[in-house]
Order: C-alpha cells, then structure tokens, then sequence
C-alpha cells in the first residue's frame, strides 16, 4: 500500500498510468532529477517505492557515511545528492543491489513462513533491474538454492 493522492491506495489495482504518476511522484518528492547518473537514480527510486522510502534512504546514507560524512535522515538533501554524484556507478550499484539482498534475506529470517514465498520473486526483480541499468553482477539470496 501507498498514500500517493490520486493513485488506487492498493499496488494490486494499479494501472500503468497510475503506476507511472506513483514512480513520478516519488522522483520529485525525494529530488531525484538531481542526481546526474540517472541509473544511480533509478536504482533509489525502485528501493524506495517497494521498501520503506524513508528506511531506505537511511540505509543507503548509512552505506555512504563514512566517506561522505553524511548524516542517515532519510532525505535526500544537497549532502545525499553530492555523494551520490560523486561515488562511481559500480561500487553505488553494489551498495545498494546488496542492501536491498540482505534486507530480502532479513524479511526472511524475521518471517520465514509470510516470506520465503516471496523471496524468488524479489530477487528476479533485484536482478532485471540491475540489468536494465546496466550493471551485470546477478545477486542471490542464502534461501535460493
């Protein structure tokens, strides 16, 4: 579920219209026409849209603390965006690609029965999207076999 106004509440009746408006609303909302590498990009926004968007970011500014003395607030301000700016491609794409993996993986420990039949599912998504931005490391979750 989402609360972007304008758009059905539930993901399962989402149409494509709605589903372009929720991607574009999340976009600007957390400023990311200013990241330049737009598959860096990219790559935020599909993490914020299917996880906790504030959570998300925090753990992304948490990965990029230390080299960029940023403070993990969930908002991407002028701090956030110069350090996504200026990390290379790969090593943000890795970041985050194995951020999101583990945190597959914790949903999974935390409720395995509720989760493992979504684990396949997400990290097929993990994968296509790393693919469609150009990044060609494959992920696998410890419950894949």
């Amino acid at each position: 579920k989402h609360k972007t106004p304008g758009i059905a509440p539930d993901i399962k009746s989402l149409t494509l219209d709605d589903a372009k408006r929720l991607y574009k609303a999340h976009w600007d909302k957390h400023n990311l026409g200013y990241i330049q590498d737009k598959r860096k990009a990219l790559l935020i926004n599909d993490y914020i849209i299917n996880s906790n968007a504030v959570k998300a970011i925090k753990r992304i500014q948490t990965k990029l603390q230390n080299n960029y003395n940023l403070t993990p607030d969930g908002i991407i301000g002028a701090s956030t965006i110069r350090a996504i700016n200026d990390i290379d491609f790969e090593s943000f794409a890795d970041t985050v690609q194995t951020d999101r993996r583990n945190n597959f993986d914790k949903n999974v420990d935390e409720n395995y029965t509720k989760n493992i039949k979504n684990i396949n599912g997400w990290m097929n998504r993990l994968n296509k999207l790393s693919d469609s931005v150009g990044f060609k490391k494959k992920y696998k979750s410890k419950y894949q076999y």
